[in-house]
């Protein structure tokens, strides 16, 4: 028989994070939510960030609970949102807070590339060109704030962060690294022909994992903190969540539509390999890498943001409110109800 594993899920959004425990007894998985705590975006002056460090130190402390309750981990895994990163120097020292992608700076980036560079760049990567998508961070960071880009040494996506401040191991996982558009979706690499034309160096990356291998195990002073003496891994899973909600899916058939729906909402299907035509390009779809070398052709559109803004708002003038409560104050109204395009430049 199979002996028990204890696995360990760090689940990050743009509103929350959690730390999940699941038991495979050998023949199912059972979960349990240890923690979770809100996520937000920190303003300094005019730019977002996301406060990375407390985010590390509350899944940290939702691990120690784990440990405690579990007795022993067996491994980790990691998934979080897209498209967002942070530089570190040759010391390996983090040199700032990432930036959001809410920030207007990959919006400017994107409004000065003609249409011609955009298509080069769709046919390059298979990746939609798109305001949010790493790329354009990178060259406006490259215009904005010099200082910092020159000190870079390695670029780490968000959950690679994370993996890293957990094991001292620095990899790219493929499937947040797509969400760059510095991936050539059908070679599964980084573009060489795409990272000449933006001017990014490719030694600005790390080695690109590979799903179901270890990143590394976790760092001896990270086994101080939670009081093992044992090793445990950290796996390198699909780590854009769009790509892990993908891979849970329980389809019975191989091919099948899905909506997956948080922040944002993803309407696509999973393929063997990507679609890279006109057609593709102009209906705004777009070939994300996803599990274990799929692909996940979909379309973004806006999801939960604008009711998490609601709330915010609303809590500004009224104080904390619950999702229910929230929700009976929608069930209250009567009238008219207003239709809007949720995907207005205006929501952003």
């Amino acid at each position: 028989m199979l002996m028990k594993r204890n696995m360990v899920a760090f689940d990050c959004g743009n509103s929350s994070c959690r730390v999940i425990l699941g038991v495979y007894d050998g023949e199912q998985i059972t979960t349990e939510v240890i923690s979770q705590i809100p996520n937000y975006m920190v303003r300094v002056h005019q730019y977002f960030h996301w406060d990375i460090l407390m985010i590390y130190q509350k899944l940290l402390e939702g691990l120690k609970e784990a440990v405690k309750r579990a007795g022993t981990i067996h491994s980790i895994g990691i998934c979080t949102w897209g498209v967002d990163f942070a530089l570190f120097d040759k010391q390996g020292l983090m040199i700032q807070n990432p930036l959001s992608y809410r920030n207007s700076i990959g919006a400017e980036i994107l409004e000065q590339m003609s249409e011609e560079q955009r298509t080069y760049l769709f046919e390059q990567t298979g990746i939609l060109c798109d305001k949010i998508n790493s790329v354009n961070m990178i060259k406006g960071m490259m215009e904005k704030m010099q200082s910092v880009v020159f000190c870079g040494h390695k670029l780490l996506m968000i959950p690679d962060i994370l993996n890293y401040l957990f094991t001292g191991c620095m990899v790219n996982e493929p499937s947040e690294l797509s969400t760059t558009q510095l991936m050539d979706a059908r070679k599964r690499g980084l573009s060489e022909e795409v990272l000449r034309t933006m001017e990014i160096p490719s030694g600005l990356f790390a080695t690109i994992g590979k799903h179901g291998t270890a990143i590394g195990m976790l760092h001896s002073n990270v086994k101080e903190i939670l009081g093992i003496s044992y090793d445990v891994p950290v796996i390198c899973v699909p780590s854009h969540d769009t790509a892990a909600a993908v891979l849970a899916i329980p389809a019975e058939e191989e091919e099948f539509l899905f909506v997956s729906t948080g922040t944002w909402a993803l309407i696509g299907m999973e393929l063997e390999e990507p679609i890279v035509n006109e057609e593709v390009r102009k209906r705004c779809l777009t070939n994300e890498i996803g599990a274990f070398n799929k692909i996940t052709l979909l379309r973004n559109s806006a999801g939960m943001f604008i009711v998490q803004r609601i709330k915010e708002e609303y809590e500004g003038e009224h104080g904390n409110i619950g999702w229910e409560e929230l929700n009976s104050l929608g069930d209250r109204h009567e009238g008219i109800v207003p239709l809007f395009p949720v995907n207005h430049t205006s929501f952003f």
